[in-house]
Parts: C-alpha cells; structure tokens; sequence
C-alpha cells in the first residue's frame, strides 16, 4: 500500500502501542487496519486518528509529526501526557478530554483546524486569545462545560468561519459583543446564562438556524425572534417570559422544532397553528388556558406535542380522535383540566402514536371503541383520571412467526369493560391487555 513504510514503521508516536493486541502479523504491519485508524483508501496515508476511551496512554512524541496528512485527532478519555511541543500543521478536528490550557501548545501550528473539542476541561477564559489563531479556519470549537467567565471578548466576533459556537454551560455575562454582526457563517448558537442575545444584529439575522437560549434569564414579553429568517429550531425553555405569542411570531414558517417549556406565557394554542413547518412543540408548565384548538391537528408534520402542566379545559377534540393521517408518535396533555371524551366515533387507524399521556386530567366515562393497532403504542398513560374503556377489538396485531418469542401476541380479539386505575400502562400494551383479558376471565 502506498506510503505504508512511513505511516506504520514506527508507531512510537503511542509508547504504550505494545499493550494492543493483533488478530494476525498482517493486521501489525498495516496500522491501517488499527481500531481508531483511518486511512485514505486511495493514498494509505493515516487521516484519522481516534483513540478515545481505548485505555491507552503513555507518551507523545515527535513521531506524531510524520503524520502529515492528519486530519482528525481525538486524544479524549486517554492518559497520554508529553504533547507540550508538538505541532500538527494539517489537523483540521481535534477532540481532548481533561488537558490544561497549556498543552494546548501542541496544535500551535495547524494551520487548517477546523474543529476542536475543549468541553468537559476546566478551562478559563484565556482560551480565547488562544482560539483566534485559527480565526480563518476554525468553524467548530467545543467550550461547552468549562470554567469560562467574565464577558465574551470582542475578538471571537471576528472569527467569521464559525458556523456552531456553543458557550453554555459556563458563567460568562453581558451581552454579545457587536462584532458578532459580522459573524455570517454562524448556524448554531448556544449561550449561557446572563448573556443576551436582544441587540444581535447583522450577518446571524439571516445565517442562523438554530438558537438555545434556555435556562437564560430572559424576561418579560417574548422577544422579536422574527428577523431571524432561517430559524429553524428555537429553544428558550426555562426562562421568565410572559404575555401571549406576538403576532408577528406566526410568520415564522420555517421553524420545525419550538420549545417554550418552563415560562409563564398565556393565551391559548392557536398562536403556533400557522407554523406549518412545526415537528416539535414543548410548550410545557406554562399558563396556557382555554381549548386546544382544531387547527393544531392541521400541523400535518407535527411529530411531538407536549402541552404538559398548563390550563387547557376543553373536551377530547375531534382532531385528536380523527389522526388517522397524522405524524404524531408523541402527545403529552397531561397535568392539565381537559373533559371528555364527547365522540363515540374515533378512528386511530394508521396512526404513528408511540407514546400517549392523557394523566392528570378530569377525563370521565367510556372510551369509545377505537381499532388500535398497539404494536406502535409504547407508553398510555390514563392514570388520575375517572374513565372507563369499552372496546370491541382492543388487541390487534399481527403475528410475527419469525418470532418465536412473540407468539403471545397472535391477532386477538377483546371485549372488555374496565376500569383504568390510577396507575400508567408502560411497555408493551399488547401484554398489559393480555393481562387485563385473564383477570376479567377469572
């Protein structure tokens, strides 16, 4: 293979390489074919190098160097020290785990890093100036879980390569630094708490696609998230912010996951129906109140729904015994002041369901009788409610005769009428019901 001889002649670059163990002599001549080695499959030249959490360590030494065509170096999770003077000029990705700031030293010289993985270390905030020496190439520089503080220096602004900068969790503050209104490759960004993000403007108004804000110290009404029109996912759950959903917040048609848990905001869920784009809506422990409105079964693409802890006090709605069509695989309506059900028509056919939580409520009577194909249905959760369950075919699933294990749950045919306790049903229902069947038997 083309380069073996100076790739794998003196892997000394790990003094603790002899402890690996070779399934034959081929494998220990061709480092190539090393678990956390990748090589180029045209040229044979070692590109990747990963040697996280494989309980080796030791020294590093020079020979790293002869690595040329590095581009990937993840030295997490290892007991490797000695790698205070080394440089890497062509790494483009390094993920380190537990270093001091000083070793760092290594990757001096790389002159094509692109991203480095710095969280869960102990590192201060004089990374920073450390950072800039790679301001023309560096899109990805993990800091999350570190000891930075004090305010985000105007210099990691001018970084303009960024596309994701995650900063939380640590205990920087301020607000961000105006040079960020330069920063136009920036997709993702996740700051800590006492940073504010009110007066960005410039270039992430229209780069960014995926703000978290949560567990800030935003308050009051909800700020104007409207002019940033790529947003595609908007995180700002655990905050203090109140009032309703401004208007102007409906035009946001190309958000696909919104998360608003943890606030004290009112009204009702109509104000989110015409982001039509939505898979996911956390909008838990709020003051929500009033109906759940029809138009929320409109969301034709939305695939969870967590309304958790609020006010809502309107009957079972018909959409949500009509989803025959929907993308729904998780509904949460727990805690909550909902009645019914008011339909004895209903069809779940088709549906995706895989987790259901309707606890907590003030629902009472009968269930109406549903064909329910259970083997999706995962996790009902019915518990504190006051209602009953009528079904004629409650059971049905199809028997997988390439499992032998699940010849309990051939095609069967319940009728029953029985009280739900106030307990959830968890696991696989078909088992839960099976159980049901034999206690109604005796």
């Amino acid at each position: 293979m083309h380069g073996m001889s100076h790739k794998c002649a003196s892997p000394g670059f790990i003094s603790a390489a002899e402890r690996v163990k070779f399934r034959d002599e081929e494998q220990k001549i061709d480092c190539c074919k090393w678990r956390g080695v990748g090589c180029n499959n045209r040229t044979g030249h070692i590109t990747l190098l990963d040697l996280h959490g494989l309980a080796v360590g030791g020294n590093i030494t020079d020979s790293l160097l002869e690595l040329q065509h590095l581009n990937y170096l993840d030295l997490s999770d290892s007991d490797f020290h000695g790698i205070y003077h080394i440089s890497l000029e062509t790494t483009r990705a390094c993920n380190i785990y537990e270093v001091s700031f000083e070793s760092l030293s290594f990757i001096n010289s790389s002159r094509s890093l692109a991203a480095i993985d710095l969280s869960n270390n102990h590192l201060s905030s004089a990374i920073f100036p450390w950072l800039s020496n790679f301001s023309n190439s560096l899109v990805d520089p993990g800091l999350s879980f570190n000891q930075l503080q004090g305010s985000i220096p105007d210099a990691l602004g001018k970084m303009t390569s960024l596309t994701n900068l995650q900063l939380s969790p640590n205990q920087l503050e301020g607000g961000i630094p105006r040079s960020f209104g330069g920063m136009c490759s920036l997709r993702e960004l996740r700051t800590p708490s006492q940073v504010f993000v009110r007066n960005m403007h410039g270039c992430p108004e229209n780069s960014l696609q995926n703000l978290q804000l949560s567990h800030n110290q935003l308050h009051g009404s909800l700020p104007d998230f409207t002019r940033f029109s790529s947003i595609a996912e908007l995180h700002l759950s655990n905050n203090q912010l109140n009032g309703s959903l401004p208007k102007r917040f409906r035009q946001r048609s190309k958000l696909e996951s919104l998360d608003l848990s943890g606030n004290l905001l009112r009204g009702s869920l109509t104000d989110v129906t015409m982001l039509s784009s939505l898979r996911v809506l956390w909008i838990t422990d709020n003051r929500l109140d009033g109906n759940v409105s029809e138009s929320i079964g409109s969301l034709s693409l939305l695939e969870e729904l967590s309304a958790e802890g609020n006010s809502l006090q309107e009957t079972i709605p018909n959409w949500f015994l009509n989803l025959s069509t929907s993308n729904l695989v998780f509904l949460n309506l727990s805690r909550n002041r909902m009645r019914g059900p008011n339909s004895a028509k209903c069809r779940f056919a088709d549906r995706q369901l895989i987790s259901l939580d309707l606890s907590n409520n003030l629902l009472s009577g009968k269930l109406p009788n549903c064909s329910i194909p259970f083997s999706g249905l995962i996790i009902l959760n019915l518990a504190n409610n006051n209602i009953s369950v009528g079904c004629t075919e409650v059971v049905k699933k199809q028997f997988d005769r390439s499992n032998p294990s699940q010849d309990w749950a051939a095609e069967t045919a319940l009728s029953c009428r029985a009280r739900i306790p106030a307990s959830a049903f968890a696991g696989n229902l078909a088992l839960e019901m099976k159980a049901m069947k034999q206690s109604l038997m005796k």
